[in-house]
């Protein structure tokens, strides 16, 4: 799965995600010939990692293993630190002295600060680099942003279509930014974005106009429990989620997108006020956020036990999400 590692340094992150792919950037910046891992939850079992990371000095960020393949890791590297800040990871994590979690915090954030704190010896301009931890620059303000749902009006609206236009160059197009300063990315950012996301908003009410709500039913500590959900494109997964969950009575949906070539459901589930996504996740072996977490399943289980195209749903849709999506 991974080439043999040469590097001493180490760094593991979640892949398929702008938090990730800002971690990856801001690693190699202090270690250009260290070794990035990208990699997602449950994708590989953590014998995979025990032999090629033997001896080696070891950061996780923005991402985590289960406790016991942790502490399996803990024991063959000479060093292991961990930066997080999902509440599932938080909670499984919790009393590791090599573990640090920030809720406040993307995980590029928390790595950008311990690199500059510990490390910025490392950097080119370092003799001429005030002492301290400087500000966090903007496009990783904009980062966390997004991550963390710290909604911003005018820019934050561009750097979402950023993200639309550029997510498959994620890595490129963040290293574009590092040397620009604060307000020349400001100035990229809008010229880029604002119109994309203009079109994608568009596109995404159109996609959920008259769209059906369905039934997801699953178990949570014994009892059982049902979502509204609907069908969207990955693309379309977080906001739609999120229209979702202010649609009905209940605070938490749950957005489905079917990958037909692994035969996977990619369950995208978004909450507000006191829902917890994450609680629901965790349900599937998943985790992330209060508010926004992730989880996969089989498909065809899915459609077996968990999905109901009922009309359980039909008189909690809101007039507000009618109108929201055009109707």
């Amino acid at each position: 799965m991974v080439v043999p590692i040469q590097s001493q340094y180490v760094l593991i992150t979640h892949e398929s995600c702008w938090d990730g792919a800002a971690c990856s950037v801001v690693y190699k910046r202090f270690f250009p010939e260290g070794y990035v891992i990208e990699t997602n939850y449950g994708k590989h079992p953590i014998d995979t990692y025990l032999d090629m990371l033997e001896n080696r000095d070891v950061i996780v960020a923005d991402f985590s293993f289960p406790r016991e393949d942790l502490l399996k890791l803990k024991d063959v590297t000479k060093s292991l630190v961990v930066f997080d800040h999902h509440i599932t990871a938080m909670k499984n994590l919790g009393g590791l002295d090599f573990a640090f979690f920030d809720m406040t915090k993307c995980g590029s954030h928390m790595l950008h600060d311990y690199l500059m704190e510990h490390f910025s010896h490392l950097l080119d301009d370092f003799s001429t680099r005030p002492a301290g931890i400087p500000p966090l620059p903007f496009w990783l303000q904009m980062i966390e942003a997004g991550d963390l749902y710290k909604t911003q009006e005018g820019v934050f609206d561009a750097y979402r279509g950023v993200r639309i236009l550029h997510h498959e160059t994620r890595h490129e197009y963040l290293n574009s930014l590092m040397d620009m300063s604060d307000e020349e990315v400001v100035e990229k950012i809008y010229a880029e974005g604002l119109v994309a996301f203009q079109a994608y908003n568009n596109n995404l009410k159109n996609h959920l106009k008259d769209k059906a709500i369905f039934t997801f039913r699953y178990l949570h500590e014994g009892r059982e429990r049902f979502l509204p959900a609907i069908f969207a494109p990955a693309v379309f997964s977080s906001d739609a989620g999120h229209y979702l969950a202010h649609a009905t009575n209940f605070q938490v949906g749950v957005v489905i997108s079917l990958d037909l070539i692994r035969n996977k459901a990619v369950l995208s589930f978004r909450s507000c006020g006191e829902g917890s996504s994450a609680e629901v996740a965790k349900s599937f072996g998943g985790g992330g956020h209060t508010h926004a977490a992730g989880a996969t399943m089989n498909m065809d289980v899915a459609f077996k036990n968990h999905i109901r195209f009922d009309q359980k749903w039909k008189d909690f849709a809101s007039s507000s999400y009618k109108e929201d999506c055009g109707g």
